[in-house]
């Protein structure tokens, strides 16, 4: 720690392998926070530098009074899901390959929001050009929240100082819009999971484990580039997924756009990494390489069909849904 340069993190030979860049300002102390932010002061006690600042910084952790800015993000431990602030609003991803949003909040359609802030009462949005705020807030009437965290169950919970948890901030009440609560290939219904069942006699998905359906589902047949002559697509009736597809939401873009149904998949039949393609009937196709939860509806989809690509056994399955998988219907 020096005036000059604040804090510098240097190799045995000497060489810079990071700094605080400190220029044009003397720093006379240094100041660790109860609530983990690492300071620079100078004379004055004025802030130089701070932590909670630092484009890295924070992590899947949220301390009292810290605030996030547009562009930055949570990032649950292991990476699978992340919170996401714009100006426009609050976005939750699974991060997929590309990531892929399953929840957002957009507290207004006119203010530009600035920053969230977590203090006692919840998660505060401010906004401008008005000086209006909206507020996710705690159910408890504690005043010693120390700290929220997206963990890795995609859960942000918050925490006394003491560790003790106090409240799930983002309460959803219908689970099945979480992409994992029923594992891949998992459908969920009314918070509970099955596996898409026996289509003309054949099955093609099985529970990975016959009492915990909530870890998901398999193919009977597991995929192969080499037998691809032999895949087809399934379409599955009266089933939706996570809402990802919500051209509302800010990066999440068709892989094709204004193109027919057969199109769409065809492109998926031709591109070994596809697993699923979802088609809109406005002519937008989103070709999926990872399978999370479906979700079941109790009304056929108009809107838009998905299809699941499966292994195909030729002995047991009609030699016409090899060509026409565009047209057939299957039931759940």
């Amino acid at each position: 720690l020096n005036s000059e340069r604040g804090l510098v993190l240097q190799d045995a030979d000497g060489t810079v392998a990071w700094s605080t860049n400190i220029s044009n300002k003397s720093v006379a102390a240094i100041n660790l926070t109860d609530n983990c932010n690492l300071m620079l002061l100078d004379e004055n006690n004025a802030t130089i530098w701070q932590s909670f600042d630092h484009p890295s910084w924070p992590t899947d952790t949220l301390f009292s009074g810290q605030k996030l800015v547009p562009g930055q993000q949570l990032t649950s431990e292991g990476g699978l899901f992340s919170l996401s602030i714009t100006t426009r609003g609050l976005f939750a991803y699974i991060n997929s390959n590309p990531p892929l949003c399953y929840w957002s909040y957009l507290p207004s359609l006119t203010n530009i929001i600035s920053y969230v802030q977590f203090d006692s009462s919840g998660l505060i949005i401010f906004t401008w050009p008005n000086s209006s705020f909206f507020s996710l807030s705690i159910r408890s009437t504690s005043s010693s929240m120390q700290y929220m965290r997206l963990e890795p169950d995609r859960h942000t919970r918050v925490y006394h100082q003491d560790w003790q948890e106090v409240d799930d901030l983002f309460q959803i009440n219908d689970l099945c819009v979480y992409p994992t609560v029923c594992g891949s290939y998992g459908i969920c219904i009314n918070g509970g999971c099955s596996c898409p069942g026996p289509i003309n006699g054949t099955s093609y998905f099985q529970p990975i484990k016959d009492r915990r359906l909530d870890l998901g589902c398999s193919l009977v047949i597991p995929l192969s580039c080499d037998a691809s002559k032999n895949q087809i697509l399934l379409e599955i009736q009266n089933i939706t997924y996570f809402p990802l597809l919500d051209t509302s939401i800010p990066e999440i873009n068709p892989y094709y756009q204004n193109i027919s149904l057969r199109t769409c998949t065809e492109a998926c039949l031709e591109n070994c990494s596809c697993k699923a393609a979802i088609y809109y009937s406005s002519g937008r196709c989103y070709l999926q390489s990872e399978i999370f939860s479906l979700n079941a509806i109790t009304i056929e989809n108009t809107n838009h069909k998905v299809y699941i690509k499966v292994q195909n056994v030729p002995s047991a399955v009609p030699p016409q849904q090899l060509t026409n998988h565009g047209k057939n219907k299957h039931p759940l």
